[in-house]
């Protein structure tokens, strides 16, 4: 199936196209939206460090030279500059400023790429973010979005805490939630609203990802390939 027809499909069962579903999302941490852009992200986040390493002493093949050239598209320049933020496998090692500013240059990704960063909120609360390339119109060109963030609330131990910590969450995204920290409505589901989970057995964790249009929108692989640059065709020799 071709990318318009994936793209056909997607309009006529969700009335949206795959980047205006993420960018009506509006639930947030420490002012990190769910569906911002690379430049939406607040300039002012004290991005984790991450380990940046040589190549892996055990992991001897050419992919640590041509892992990053070989899934994202943009000048040389760019990648070089991903490059510096391996890690032992020849990924990249995470997110921080450097890298943000070099992936606002990538054209876009020939796989559904993701990139994950963490930083402590104001009150010292491991927040984990994940961003991701997605389509635009046809898919000639693509832009990263955040598709998922994490927090952890470890100092929510009692369930005094929990019930108070649940309270605001509920307040906060406009849902009830039930058994399994699930919502127990379905408004979570709904096309431009992102998917809500708040688990309460061990560390107290909230996760918000992306609406399920847009996850529903990207498992082909074809909306990537469609990307100049990349391509659906194996070489035999």
């Amino acid at each position: 199936m071709d990318l318009k027809a994936v793209a056909a499909i997607f309009v006529a069962l969700f009335g949206t196209s795959l980047t205006s579903a993420a960018a009506e999302s509006k639930v947030c941490f420490s002012g990190v939206c769910i569906g911002a852009t690379l430049a939406e992200l607040p300039p002012t986040i004290k991005w984790e460090p991450f380990q940046v390493s040589p190549k892996n002493a055990l992991f001897r093949g050419p992919e640590f030279d041509t892992a990053i050239p070989t899934v994202l598209r943009a000048e040389p320049s760019v990648l070089k500059q991903l490059m510096a933020y391996r890690d032992g496998m020849g990924n990249i090692g995470g997110l921080n400023q450097p890298v943000i500013s070099a992936l606002k240059n990538v054209r876009g990704s020939c796989v559904n790429f993701q990139l994950s960063g963490t930083f402590y909120s104001e009150s010292h609360y491991l927040t984990k973010v994940t961003v991701r390339p997605y389509p635009v119109g046809n898919g000639q060109s693509q832009e990263f979005r955040v598709s998922q963030i994490t927090r952890f609330y470890n100092d929510a131990v009692t369930d005094a805490q929990k019930a108070q910590l649940q309270s605001s969450l509920e307040g906060q995204f406009g849902v009830r939630f039930g058994a399994g920290g699930q919502p127990y409505d379905d408004r979570n589901r709904i096309n431009t609203t992102p998917n809500v989970y708040f688990n309460l057995g061990g560390p107290t964790t909230v996760n918000v990802s992306e609406p399920y249009a847009t996850q529903a929108g990207t498992q082909n692989p074809d909306v990537y390939r469609a990307l100049p640059g990349c391509t659906n065709q194996v070489k035999v020799d």
